[in-house]
């Protein structure tokens, strides 16, 4: 089976929610699966689609941070000195599985060993632990990958009509006084539950050094063929950045 492979671009909050969501809308099941790479223009707070906004109120007035709300759920990930991806696919491909637990551990596993072949040993979470913590890396759920018990990849989904969007996140490095000044906790407090890649592993991890590991995993089970947006694709998206996902109603309707 194919895969469409988009390499890491960096691109603005709504513009890359709109991309997203362009390629959930766009995906049917003639099309093959597509994983996307990507970086954020500057440091950018993704709230999960049921997350209350409360806490982020201020981050309306800033020029500094950027604030979005994505379409999958979870709670917030600070995309800075990380790699994102997103993941779309259907219901029947090689990822999915009848349940969201499934997908999960399927995606999971490929990341598992992609860093293996760096040699670099994580676990995939096999429990949930429960946070009323705003911070998407205060604990593990199910599927997730740590080392040395921290997470250090957050992920989300939304699944309708067949299809799924997994949203994800790899931390390599942690800027700790944005981390402890966006979510109002000690920067003691956050150095102690929040801990990057490089940092628990004494590496020097690039974002492209994992993205082209994490291709190099797909090939048992996937021919990967890289591309790049369309102007129609990059249209589509345009149009649910500048409309919907610059919408401060929706960014803070919750």
């Amino acid at each position: 089976m194919k895969i469409r492979i988009l390499k890491s671009r960096e691109y603005s909050g709504i513009l890359n929610m709109g991309i997203d969501e362009m390629l959930f809308l766009s995906y049917n099941e003639e099309k093959p699966p597509v994983m996307r790479f990507y970086t954020w223009e500057i440091p950018t707070l993704s709230m999960g689609y049921f997350q209350s906004s409360k806490r982020f109120h201020s981050l309306k007035e800033r020029d500094d941070v950027a604030i979005v709300r994505r379409m999958t759920g979870g709670r917030g990930v600070i995309h800075h000195l990380e790699l994102t991806y997103s993941l779309v696919g259907g219901y029947d491909d090689v990822f999915a599985s009848l349940d969201l637990q499934g997908t999960y551990g399927a995606i999971s596993r490929i990341f598992q060993s992609a860093f293996s072949s760096l040699g670099i040993d994580m676990e995939i979470s096999g429990g949930e632990q429960r946070s009323s913590s705003e911070n998407c890396f205060d604990s593990p759920s199910l599927y997730e990958i740590t080392i040395k018990g921290h997470k250090v990849i957050g992920s989300a989904q939304y699944r309708s009509k067949g299809k799924f969007l997994q949203h994800g996140s790899v931390i390599l490095d942690v800027d700790y006084p944005l981390w402890s000044d966006i979510y109002g906790l000690p920067e003691e407090s956050m150095r102690a539950s929040v801990k990057g890649i490089n940092e628990l592993t004494g590496r020097e991890l690039t974002a492209e050094v994992i993205q082209n590991s994490v291709v190099s995993a797909l090939s048992p089970a996937f021919a990967a063929e890289s591309s790049a947006l369309s102007k129609e694709e990059l249209a589509q998206a345009q149009e649910l950045a500048f409309g919907k996902y610059s919408d401060t109603e929706f960014t803070f309707r919750r």
